[in-house]
């Protein structure tokens, strides 16, 4: 119930997987502005404090990407972090 209200709350949110009260795995497309950046230049560990540990492109699941990879419109970004963090990003 909790994934289902997270979900229908935050219309940019794919899925979310709730791994405790301060944390969670979420999907999300590629923010805007992140669009066209490597994910060095973004440097989102150190800026947003999450992880991505994952990229999405149409049935394409990359667990194992390059930070020089430059983020397209068409990629889901699977982050995992403390839902605060995540909530900065969304």
């Amino acid at each position: 119930a909790d994934r289902l209200a997270k979900n229908l709350s935050t219309p940019n949110v794919l899925e979310y997987i709730e791994l405790s009260e301060e944390c969670g795995i979420i999907e999300i497309p590629a923010p805007k502005t992140w669009i066209g950046k490597s994910l060095r230049e973004l440097n989102v560990r150190a800026k947003f404090g999450v992880n991505i540990i994952a990229l999405k492109q149409g049935e394409i699941f990359d667990v194992q990407f390059s930070p020089d990879i430059v983020l397209k419109k068409e990629h889901v970004l699977v982050l995992i972090g403390d839902n605060k963090d995540i909530d900065k990003i969304r």
